[in-house]
């Protein structure tokens, strides 16, 4: 891909993408700047869900701080590949699939497996490296953290370079640019921060730095290892866990939280409880595990079964280093 684009400066272009009733011709943004054709070629991706845009944010500081600063190898930029979604502030295509469960699509299959082709194959084939921007759901709100695949050492240095403050080893879900990519070589890692449809500053902040880190460690931007600031000081480095868990609603009603995002918990510590709006009685939530608090409800009413504290955890046993999604329902 890099071939298309001239060597040496900025660019930004628009590629077209699967057509449907309300845009007959409709493009997808995509900015860089290539200096050689031998080097590593990182693509950083936002908007997988149109309506998470701290990851656009970054995206959009890292064309005027990152872009015209390249030394070697080449970035490219993807603001938000999920136009349609961004469009209607949905997290979903326009056939109501989920684009980060559909790769590496089919060139002749629905609207979102098409779509999916179409970056797999134009976009992401020829990546050294993909770090893929991503935040919570509405009403949830994540704690900055990576996640790249268990087993993946290039993935895992890639991982430390950026120093987010919580690192997960885990495996990908089936479906996700992360699995696909992975299967093809390619180191990627998954920047989770914030919650969708809105702007938060400190995931914001994590991410142009993690980013830039990771650049600079590739010889990518100048400077080599970044400097330790503030963020990536001695008492905030990040932590590695190999699992996480959603603690669940035993019951519908309003969540009382002790605990806030970020915070470490230890196995049986109160996390909060429920309380019903009709009557007195309180239903406590005890965490199950050790670690900590990546996701958490910004919304309190909650229904039986929704998960309320997403955490990550040091798996002891090796079939339970996975990550738990919350969209799987767990038996």
């Amino acid at each position: 891909m890099r071939d298309l684009f001239p060597l040496g400066k900025v660019w930004m272009t628009e590629m077209a993408v699967p057509a449907f009733y309300a845009a007959e011709h409709l493009t997808m943004t995509m900015h860089g700047h290539v200096v050689d054709q031998d080097g590593p070629l990182v693509i950083v991706s936002a908007g997988m869900h149109g309506d998470e845009i701290c990851g656009l944010e970054i995206v959009r500081r890292l064309i005027t701080e990152v872009l015209p600063h390249v030394q070697r190898g080449g970035v490219i930029l993807l603001p938000m590949m999920n136009v349609y979604g961004f469009m209607q502030q949905s997290r979903y295509l326009p056939d109501r699939r989920d684009l980060n469960r559909m790769f590496p699509g089919k060139k002749s299959g629905s609207l979102s497996s098409r779509f999916a082709h179409m970056l797999s194959q134009d976009v992401f084939a020829e990546a050294s490296v993909i770090l893929d921007l991503h935040s919570a759901t509405l009403s949830r709100t994540n704690f900055p953290h990576i996640r790249y695949t268990d087993g993946d050492d290039k993935a895992k240095q890639i991982a430390t370079d950026f120093a987010a403050p919580v690192t997960l080893k885990v495996s990908s879900v089936q479906g996700s640019l992360r699995a696909w990519a992975t299967k093809q070589g390619i180191p990627t890692l998954v920047y989770e921060a914030g919650e969708a449809l809105h702007i938060d500053e400190a995931s914001i902040n994590f991410g142009v730095s993690g980013v830039a880190n990771v650049l600079r460690a590739m010889d990518i931007l100048p400077g080599g290892k970044a400097p330790i600031t503030e963020e990536t000081s001695p008492e905030n480095a990040t932590t590695l866990f190999s699992a996480t868990k959603w603690i669940r609603s035993p019951e519908g009603g309003m969540l009382i939280s002790a605990v806030s995002i970020g915070q470490h918990v230890q196995k049986g510590q109160h996390l909060g409880h429920i309380s019903s709006p009709f009557h007195i009685r309180k239903s406590p939530v005890k965490s199950p595990v050790s670690g900590v608090v990546i996701s958490t409800l910004t919304c309190p009413w909650v229904n039986e079964g929704d998960g309320l504290f997403h955490i990550a955890y040091a798996a002891e046993r090796s079939r339970d280093m996975r990550l738990d999604p919350i969209e799987t329902a767990r038996v």
